[in-house]
């Protein structure tokens, strides 16, 4: 029970809360109920009290709830003194369970999305009654200084009296709220302006006028937006105007296509200066609606901001509270436009899905821990079990010291495997020299983003580096041993895109060993956090007596290059990548399903795989190191920093980190455009999500295993 009313069912579950549909006991009352449960920083006990992970996170927990009982409080003061008909309500916030509630009006209809799935487009009369009191709701919202930041057609729900209410505030953020620290930040890349792929990107109603412009593009082309990193890129979004000339008025499409302009200064400023362009050759808007064909009253809302499940009328959650800015005339940095172009592109393209029609059942273990994970309907407080000591995550404790165990030390370019104490052998290991190189890349590379700066590094020690990417078959060692359940199997969920490529999506089948595509024991491991990736490390340390760790991103890149100074370390030939990685190519024309796209550049070539290939199926680099680029993306151990400030040669102490920063992830996977597939491209991805897309590798050390990696490596860099 949350106060009076018993859950029913979880409409979402996320790495930052869980929303509930409720019923209330006591009257014939619905409500959606989004409770604050940031996964990194909490963890819900027995007794149903969630509280900090450690006294590490406490401060950031306690913080991160007050932000998120600020935006509740927010978003209740926007039915002030009158409820607003498109705005889905909030109806009131509370502490509660060591946590914090929000309760929402419990909207049923169809989403946008849904019925744009159904009919392509939308015509002009059709629209009409939807964008006109949406624009209305919408400036009530920037009135009370709030950005809604996730404006989508899945946010948009249609009554089945055809009225429009704007749902999903998530992300929303006060603007008056200039120099908070942003704990959570969230958006879908093809409806997102680009100035939300950067923490220091100037945000106001313009953004969301990018938003809901971008929807309206979707609605009268059928096509799905490209996004601003897409854009950047080169790939020009045929405009509106051109596309539809003759079907709707002119200057409707005019006006979408400047809500779509990447330039802030670009856009409309304001909704009432866009409405002006948006509806000015038609006369105001009038009180009919739009009466929506199969449109069932049993359809809900969905109350979260992305990632979200993929089916129809649920999806998971994320709490979005972010730095505030003013929405007043401003001076604008050019520099976001460069200094977020990787960060976009992953996002908006990371990976492609197919969801295997016939999946075997998992045996008896997996469906004994998926049935406790699942909330019970009448205490959903208690949704969770404390893990018994067989399911705890490794890397909570430390790991004792093992003076006992010995290891050979390793020479320049051995190849040799370490003995397990529990019996086997870990992971094939090259060892890789000390030496001064380059990193980054020169300005004339193709595909270059501003964040390579190139910059001289030295490698002052030698380390060894695993000659695959740790496999399914290593990680099911690790995770038998110890009873390891990931992240995504203990309290939230793998990622993959969802079937048109556009968000990501969370999806509480998929798990290491089921990825959502054919694997075997040698294929990478995927759906795995920062944080999995290091429990395996560190198991290995104990199994071992040597230091094992994710490499630096220093050192990954070194590893990568293997003492070349081209873009790829086969040269800059993009015909020849096939041989090398697999990335982005032809093959996926000739894949069985006909939906299956990709968007945007491909390898003029064919590597003869759809997914993830097996380890080692494609030419090592020159120092023996398979599948560095290309195949799954791999996590290090290094916070992204896009000016290369001297996080690249340090691994993040965990133990002293506040809030889930972003973590460099590098090589690209399967579904990567050329210009990713680099070894100087970089990402960064919050360290406790997973992905199927997203693996690891491992790097050892010549110095013994004491309970805890390095965090200052054996690397530096200038600054």
């Amino acid at each position: 029970m949350i106060d009076e009313f018993r859950i029913t069912r979880v409409l979402g579950a996320g790495n930052f809360g869980i929303v509930y549909e409720c019923e209330n006991i006591h009257l014939d009352e619905t409500v959606a109920i989004k409770e604050f449960l940031p996964t990194e920083l909490a963890r819900r006990g027995a007794d149903g009290q969630i509280a900090p992970l450690s006294p590490a996170t406490a401060e950031a927990f306690l913080w991160a709830r007050d932000r998120f009982l600020q935006e509740a409080r927010t978003l209740w003061n926007l039915a002030r003194p009158v409820p607003h008909r498109n705005i889905v309500r909030v109806t009131g916030y509370r502490e509660a369970n060591g946590s914090a509630y929000m309760f929402m009006e419990f909207e049923r209809g169809q989403p946008l999305s849904d019925l744009l799935e159904q009919r392509g487009t939308l015509t002009f009369e059709e629209l009409r009654p939807i964008v006109a009191p949406l624009l209305d709701g919408l400036e009530r919202v920037h009135a009370a200084n709030v950005l809604h930041r996730d404006i989508k057609p899945a946010n948009i729900l249609i009554r089945p009296d055809g009225s429009p209410v704007l749902i999903d505030f998530g992300a929303a953020r006060n603007v008056a709220l200039s120099g908070e620290t942003s704990v959570f930040t969230t958006y879908t890349p093809r409806y997102a302006a680009m100035e939300q792929h950067y923490p220091g990107g100037d945000q106001g109603p313009w953004t969301d006028i990018y938003g809901l412009g971008a929807t309206l593009y979707r609605a009268v082309t059928g096509r799905t937006p490209k996004s601003a990193s897409e854009q950047l890129l080169g790939h020009t979004q045929e405009p509106a105007a051109d596309l539809c000339r003759g079907r709707y008025p002119d200057a409707f499409l005019r006006a979408i296509d400047a809500a779509c302009a990447l330039k802030p200064d670009d856009r409309p400023q304001s909704v009432c200066a866009w409405r002006a362009q948006l509806l000015s050759d038609v006369s105001a808007a009038d009180d009919s609606t739009m009466v929506l064909p199969r449109v069932s009253a049993t359809d809900v809302t969905r109350f979260s901001a992305a990632p979200k499940t993929p089916t129809s009328s649920q999806r998971t959650g994320t709490d979005a509270v972010e730095t505030g800015l003013q929405p007043t005339p401003r001076r604008r940095s050019r520099a976001w436009i460069l200094a977020t172009l990787v960060l976009a592109t992953a996002a908006a393209a990371s990976a492609l899905y197919w969801w295997t029609q016939h999946r075997p059942a998992r045996e008896a273990e997996r469906e004994a821990v998926e049935e406790t994970s699942r909330p019970p309907e009448v205490e959903p407080i208690r949704t969770e079990r404390e893990p018994a000591p067989e399911d705890r995550d490794v890397a909570e404790t430390e790991p004792p010291p093992s003076p006992e165990r010995t290891f050979e030390p390793f020479a320049p370019h051995q190849h040799f495997a370490d003995p397990l104490s529990s019996g086997g052998t870990g992971p094939s290991m090259i060892a890789i020299p000390a030496d001064e190189v380059a990193m980054g890349s020169p300005v004339e590379e193709d595909g270059r983003n501003s964040d390579e700066r190139l910059h001289a590094v030295v490698v002052s020690e030698p380390f060894a580096m695993s000659r695959t990417e740790i496999t399914i078959g290593e990680f099911s060692e690790f995770a038998r041993s110890v009873g390891y359940r990931t992240e995504a199997d203990r309290e939230s969920a793998c990622l993959r895109t969802d079937e048109g490529g556009i968000e990501l999506v969370a999806d509480l089948s998929l798990s290491w060993d089921k990825p959502g595509y054919p694997v075997t024991r040698e294929h990478p491991v995927v759906c795995v956090t920062w944080n999995d990736a290091r429990a395996y490390a560190d198991w290995l340390g104990e199994q071992t007596g040597r230091e094992y760790r994710l490499p630096t991103e220093l050192e990954w890149e070194y590893a990568a290059r293997a003492t070349t100074t081209t873009s790829r370390h086969w040269g800059d030939n993009l015909e020849a990548s096939c041989d090398f990685a697999n990335t982005a190519d032809e093959t996926v024309l000739t894949g069985a399903e006909e939906t299956r796209r990709i968007e945007g550049a491909r390898s003029a070539c064919r590597d003869g795989h759809l997914y993830a290939a097996p380890v080692a199926t494609f030419q090592s680099n020159q120092f023996g190191l398979h599948d560095m680029l290309g195949n799954v993306a791999e996590w290090t151990c290094s916070v992204y920093d896009p000016v290369y400030g001297g996080a690249q040669a340090e691994c993040l102490d965990a133990t002293r980190r506040r809030g889930p920063a972003p973590i460099v992830i590098r090589g690209g996977s399967w579904l990567t455009s050329p210009a990713l597939a680099r070894s100087a491209a970089r990402d960064g991805l919050p360290s406790n999500l997973g992905l199927n897309t997203i693996g690891f590798r491992v790097l050892a050390t010549n110095r013994p295993w004491t309970g805890r990696a390095s965090v200052i490596t054996h690397g530096s860099a200038d600054e």
